[in-house]
C-alpha cells in the first residue's frame, strides 16, 4: 500500500446530502472587460436543459443564469447577453459551464 489515505464510509444520508460538491470558479471574459463567476450545475439542472419540451434558446438561457453566480442573472438579462453578445464570448462562458459541470464536450442545451 502507498500510505494513501481511504475516506470514511459516510455514516448517514445526511452526510452526501450535505456535502458542497458544487465546482465554482472566475471565469476570465476579456471580450467583456471582466470575469464572472460561475458554478457547476446540479444533475438536476442539468437534466433539465436537456428536456425535450426546452429549446435549444431557453436551454442555454437557463444555463447562463442558473450558473452565474456573479453577477446574478434575470432571464431577461441572460436573453440579452445570448442574442447581443459576440459568439465566440458567449460561446466560451457556456462552454466552460459545461466543462465544469462534467458534461461531455458537444452537449448542446436543448438538442
Amino acid at each position: 500500500m502507498t500510505g494513501e489515505k481511504k475516506l470514511a464510509v459516510a455514516a448517514s444520508a445526511d452526510v452526501l446530502v450535505g456535502a458542497d460538491d458544487s465546482n465554482v470558479e472566475i471565469l476570465e471574459v476579456p471580450e467583456w472587460g471582466c470575469s464572472i463567476r460561475i458554478r457547476s450545475l446540479t444533475r438536476g439542472e442539468a437534466r433539465l436543459i436537456g428536456r425535450d419540451d426546452m429549446t435549444p434558446d431557453q436551454a442555454e438561457v437557463y444555463a447562463l443564469k442558473t450558473a452565474c453566480v456573479e453577477p446574478v442573472l434575470s432571464d431577461e438579462q441572460a436573453t440579452a447577453l445570448i442574442n447581443n453578445k459576440s459568439f465566440g464570448a458567449t460561446e466560451k462562458v457556456l462552454n466552460r459551464i459545461l466543462e465544469v459541470s462534467g458534461l461531455v464536450p458537444g452537449f448542446r442545451p436543448g438538442s
